[in-house]
């Protein structure tokens, strides 16, 4: 009855929908299953702790490639921002200049493919001997 008074409403959709919110449990229930179910619990507690311990795993560690690989915490907290920011900094200050990116290519102009094997190639097959070895000229 509680319920009803706060206008709270029980919604059911059928199994394995997968966009909706059931979808998102069900992967999240697969997921628990596949971490903590592969062990022997003995004892209740022993099974209560590990899911405790997978729910903080999943929720502050694990980054989740669906909110731009960051945590639920950091999106629930409000650090997405920060961290997205923060992480665009990096990037922006660790890639390389121009110049140097086209350096060692015969066309400096990056939008143009450089003709294939232009370049001395290094094979990654051993030769019988057990030496790499390297392959000079066009092909």
């Amino acid at each position: 009855m509680l319920l009803w008074t706060l206008a709270v409403r029980l919604t059911t959709s059928p199994s394995r929908t997968g966009q909706g919110c059931s979808g998102k449990i069900e992967r999240w229930h697969q997921t628990l299953k596949n971490r903590i179910l592969l062990d022997n619990y003995y004892l209740p507690g022993d099974l209560e702790r590990q899911v405790g311990v997978f729910v903080e795993y999943y929720n502050h560690v694990r980054y989740h490639e669906s909110i731009d690989n960051l945590t639920p915490a950091d999106v629930y907290f409000g650090r997405a921002e920060a961290i997205l920011a923060e992480r665009n900094r990096i990037k922006r200050d660790t890639k390389p200049p121009l110049a140097a990116s086209t350096a060692g290519r015969l066309n400096s102009n990056p939008d143009e493919p450089e003709p294939p094997f232009s370049k001395s190639l290094t094979s990654l097959k051993l030769s019988d001997d057990g030496h790499s070895f390297r392959i000079d000229g066009f092909f």
